[in-house]
């Protein structure tokens, strides 16, 4: 589905014209000169477009709330489901050389500022052997849960999955060569329980290329390209400090 760049709330074009005018205020107030800010309004403003334009949200076509509850409505009814957290964290399990690592587990990399090449190291020791998803599946619908939500792929990159987009990925890089998410979903389509899958775009630790970099690189590109139209003045967030 095709998405569309809005602005947010209250920042439409008028809008963004009183900001930069406010900005001109605000270096008034701290003693520049009126023909100062003169010359400096259409490089600050053009700063506040470009904070406005990087703040703006991406989002599909708005849905009625006839759609959205017709849409909810069987997640309203079950109530009841399962969330499992399941990745190769499994194997150091909260601890680091010999050590907990505070939080929780799934985060051990960050948390435990473990090098990328030891923590890949994990998945040749990754051999879940036991896992049965039929069993899984009856698990969850003996105890009347309705659907099931699990990790495809955490922050750290690592797919639960035969991913075409990287070899560090359960089928290419453990001993245990299935795909269980495969697995878990013929389970559960033949006992009748919904699943759905967790997927971490916002951080990747291990391949890179995940939302939050990338915002955060075109951030500091806007903010080097602000700092050199308005010399003497640093970009912080949306403000523009002296």
């Amino acid at each position: 589905m095709a998405a569309s760049a809005v602005a947010p709330a209250g920042h439409g074009p008028l809008e963004t014209a009183s900001v930069g005018w406010g900005a001109a205020g605000f270096l008034l107030a701290l003693g520049l000169s009126f023909w100062q800010i003169k010359i400096m309004k259409s490089k600050l403003l053009a700063c506040v477009l470009v904070a406005t334009a990087l703040g703006a949200t991406f989002c599909s076509a708005e849905e009625t709330k006839s759609q959205h509850d017709a849409r909810m409505a069987w997640w309203r009814e079950a109530k009841f489901g399962m969330f499992i957290h399941w990745g190769v964290y499994s194997v150091p399990a909260g601890f680091y050389n010999g050590k907990p690592v505070p939080g929780i587990g799934e985060w051990i990399m960050n948390r435990g500022k473990i090098p990328m090449a030891e923590y890949q190291g994990y998945a040749k020791e990754f051999d879940p052997t036991n896992f049965n998803a039929e069993e899984w599946v009856k698990i969850a619908k003996d105890a009347g849960q309705k659907y099931i939500v699990i990790t495809s792929k955490h922050h750290d990159g690592f797919a639960m999955f035969d991913s075409k987009a990287s070899d560090w990925n359960i089928v290419k890089a453990t001993p245990f060569g299935r795909d269980p998410l495969k697995e878990l979903a013929a389970a559960c389509k033949k006992e009748g329980i919904k699943l759905g899958f967790y997927y971490s775009q916002a951080q990747d630790w291990n391949n890179g290329g995940s939302a939050s970099a990338e915002r955060t690189q075109s951030r500091r590109r806007a903010k080097r390209r602000c700092e050199a139209q308005a010399p003497g003045m640093t970009v912080s967030g949306s403000a523009l400090e002296r």
